[in-house]
């Protein structure tokens, strides 16, 4: 099987924004509009990015190399970034039966938020959506049993879901300041940095 990650010259815990950033650099040294004589590597290029880039086709390939593809994972897309957190067993284990039983628990979630010059001055909206992942809470991370694959992650023990919420940040704001906000069984606190 292919090795995606070794494609794009990419760790294998890397985030959706080195992905783009890899995919771009490297497309740019192979596309046939430029180099003309390496077509076939831009298409492993391009069929490496597109898998790596899809949060489902990532688990699906991820399970199948025997990447064990955690949820704390960081997650940057330039505007956003989610730092990596540290989390245990336990952790997973609360999520997982807070899920079987229908259970609210309440999670937070730290971001830093990269605003312009004119933001800070000027305040801005924008609509976020960070996507996550936990331990699937039907198969409890394994992902099925020895002879039937788990349906709800297809077998990759992991579940995505993204967190979707509208952001309003009025004026005056300064660099490093933590802005909180709730939404649901969310708290979510951003500090603000400069572009």
């Amino acid at each position: 099987m292919k090795n995606y990650y070794e494609i794009l010259e990419l760790a294998v815990d890397a985030d959706p924004g080195m992905i783009k950033s890899a995919f771009k650099r490297l497309a740019k040294r192979c596309h046939p509009d430029i180099s003309g004589d390496c077509g076939d590597q831009f298409k492993k290029l391009k069929q490496a990015f597109d898998t790596l880039s899809d949060p489902g086709k990532r688990r699906s390939y991820d399970s199948r190399i025997g990447v064990n593809n955690r949820a704390n994972r960081s997650y940057d897309d330039g505007r956003i970034r989610v730092p990596k957190v540290s989390r245990d067993v336990f952790d997973d284990i609360v999520d997982v039966f807070s899920d079987r039983f229908g259970l609210s628990r309440k999670q937070e979630l730290t971001f830093e938020l990269y605003l312009s010059n004119y933001e800070f001055e000027h305040g801005t909206s924008t609509m976020i959506t960070i996507p996550q992942e936990k331990i699937c809470p039907s198969c409890f991370g394994f992902g099925g049993t020895l002879l039937q694959k788990c349906l709800a992650c297809e077998g990759s023990g992991l579940v995505s879901y993204g967190v979707d919420f509208d952001l309003v940040l009025d004026p005056p704001l300064e660099p490093n300041q933590v802005y909180k906000i709730k939404r649901g069984n969310y708290d979510l606190r951003f500090v603000l940095r400069k572009r």
